[in-house]
């Protein structure tokens, strides 16, 4: 079981998301990692969602403690979707927003993908180096 304590739901609200009169939605455990299944993890982060203010809660970010992948638990219900992303959420109004914003955005995500590219060009080669030694040293046995 996770060692990750509960204190965290204890987190203030802060001032701007009382005044705005944000609710508090319903969340849903994600009790295993969604990676490796392993349900032992530590609380990596806690904060709140300032980008719309659209709830009160605070979010908790665990870390699995057998593989490190970062997840959010819990995380909204299903059924709160719509309250944090609103019909005025930028995704859904992609051509409204400033055209420089837009561009800039582009150029991130563009940037965001060739890391990945390279992260993933990078994993491969190493595992077929690793594969090459691998029937290197086993060939030499036979």
């Amino acid at each position: 079981m996770s060692s990750a304590s509960d204190s965290w739901q204890s987190t203030p609200v802060p001032e701007e998301f009382l005044r705005r009169g944000s609710p508090t939605i319903t969340t849903e455990n994600v009790p295993a990692c969604p990676v490796c299944g392993a349900s032992d993890y530590s609380q990596f982060a806690v904060g709140f969602d300032y980008e719309l203010l659209t709830c009160s809660n605070p979010w908790r970010f665990v870390q699995c403690r057998s593989c490190q992948h970062v997840w959010l638990n819990p995380r909204p219900a299903v059924a709160e979707l719509g309250v944090v992303y609103p019909p005025t959420y930028y995704a859904y109004n992609y051509d409204t927003i400033n055209l420089i914003a837009r561009k800039a955005k582009e150029m991130l995500d563009r940037r965001k993908i060739a890391e990945l590219a390279a992260e993933r060009f990078t994993v491969a080669t190493m595992i077929d180096k690793y594969v090459t030694v691998y029937r290197n040293v086993i060939g030499t046995r036979k």
